[in-house]
């Protein structure tokens, strides 16, 4: 993946700082993983505990929303796609932390590399689901008005 050598004074820096890249790495490696567990209990709960109730109640009422069946096919394949590439993205940083960049400062930036493709698929993914979250809002909302507006008439 990666396009080309590094210059020498990055593989002369990453050597020389090797210590230091490896520990802010191993807190980058914790951070990601309470952050994975936070946001994914949270799109679990709206997933299990706020659209699915939501439709099947609606589908129960004969009220079903085209919006909310496809926002909710939509979080679910965002999380899938989230959660696989968060499994890639874990796994590239923890091979790219057990690299010696001392003795293997090439090999480290590589991986260095690949290790931030993947990780900005994962943020990538994020947004997805952030932006799936914000419209199930709006969806919600546009419902329960029409809903609203039925029951007025």
């Amino acid at each position: 993946m990666p396009t080309s050598t590094p210059p020498p004074a990055i593989i002369s820096s990453i050597s020389e700082n090797c210590g230091s890249i490896r520990n802010s790495l191993k807190a980058v490696q914790r951070s990601d993983s309470r952050a994975r567990t936070y946001f994914g209990a949270i799109y679990e709960t709206v997933s299990s505990k706020y659209l699915t109730p939501l439709n099947l109640r609606l589908v129960k009422n004969n009220l079903s929303s085209v919006d909310l069946i496809n926002l909710q096919s939509s979080l679910a394949d965002s999380r899938t796609a989230f959660s696989t590439d968060f499994i890639a993205y874990s796994k590239s940083l923890e091979e790219l932390i057990t690299i010696d960049c001392r003795l293997e400062p090439e090999t480290f930036y590589e991986k260095l590399q690949t290790t931030r493709q993947l990780r900005a698929a994962v943020a990538e993914d994020m947004q997805k689901l952030n932006s799936s979250l914000s419209s199930s809002v709006k969806i919600v909302e546009k419902l329960k008005s029409s809903l609203g507006d039925s029951a007025h008439e």
